[in-house]
C-alpha cells in the first residue's frame, strides 16, 4: 500500500528581537555549520533523554527576569509571551515523555533546508513558502518520492544563535497555542532530519529543521 504523506509545518520567531547581532554571510559559513549540528544534536537530546532534557528547560527560568529572557549567546533580552509558565509546561510534559529513537542526519534533507535559508534569509521572509511562492509540499516533492519519505515536518526558527536555544525554545513554544513545534520534535514515527542555519536580514539568524520517516 503507498504511504500516505502528511505534512506539518510551524516556525518560531523571537519577539521583539529584531536584527541582534547578525553574522554577514561571507564571514559566517562555519559558524551556521556548527549551529546547524547543534540543533541536530540537541533534537537528539531531546527525543531520547527526556528526562535529562527537563533540567535543561528550568534552567531557562535561571535566565528569565519577568517575561524577558537571556539567550545563552546574545546580550540582547527576549521578551516572551507567556514568561515562565510555558516553560514549566513544557518541562512538565517532558517529565512524562518516554524516550524515542534518535533521529539520523539526512544530508537530502539538509539541501532543502539549506535552499529555503538562502532563498528566504537575505529577503527577510518569515515563511514555509520559498520567495516565489512554493510551497512547502512542492519544496520537498522530489526528495520524497525518490528516497520514499512519508510523514514530513518543518520547524523554522529565527533569532536565535544557540542550538540549544533554538531546540528548547522550539520545545517551550512559548505564544503558541497549539504547541506545534513541540509536537513535531515528539513525533515518534519521525527516523531522519536535516538542518541549516543561516543570516536572516529581519532576524539576524534562521534555522530551517525538516524531519520525515521511512
Amino acid at each position: 500500500m503507498k504511504n500516505k504523506i502528511v505534512f506539518t509545518l510551524m516556525l518560531m520567531m523571537v519577539a521583539g528581537c529584531g536584527n541582534s547581532n547578525p553574522v554577514k554571510p561571507s564571514d559566517s559559513h562555519d559558524q551556521y555549520e556548527r549551529l546547524a549540528r547543534e540543533v541536530f544534536v540537541e533534537t537528539n537530546k531531546l527525543r531520547t533523554d527526556p528526562g535529562a532534557y527537563r533540567k535543561i528547560l528550568e534552567e531557562i527560568t535561571h535566565r528569565m527576569s519577568g517575561n524577558v529572557y537571556q539567550p545563552l549567546d546574545s546580550k540582547v533580552g527576549i521578551e516572551t509571551n507567556e514568561g515562565a509558565s510555558a516553560v514549566y509546561e513544557a518541562a512538565d510534559v517532558l517529565r512524562k515523555q518516554k524516550a524515542l529513537r534518535t533521529l539520523k542526519w539526512s544530508a537530502e534533507l539538509a539541501v532543502l533546508a539549506r535552499a529555503h535559508v538562502v532563498d528566504t534569509g537575505a529577503k527577510g521572509l518569515v515563511s514555509h513558502e520559498s520567495s516565489t511562492g512554493s510551497t512547502f509540499s512542492e519544496r520537498v516533492e522530489s526528495v520524497i518520492g525518490r528516497d520514499k519519505f512519508s510523514t514530513v515536518a518543518e520547524n523554522l526558527s529565527y533569532g536565535y544563535s544557540n542550538g540549544r536555544d533554538v531546540v528548547s525554545q522550539l520545545f517551550v513554544d512559548d505564544g503558541v497555542p497549539g504547541r506545534g513545534h513541540r509536537d513535531n520534535l515528539l513525533k515518534k514515527e519521525l527516523s531522519h532530519t536535516g538542518v541549516a542555519c543561516g543570516y536572516h536580514s529581519e532576524y539576524g539568524h534562521m534555522c530551517v529543521a525538516i524531519y520525515a520517516s521511512r
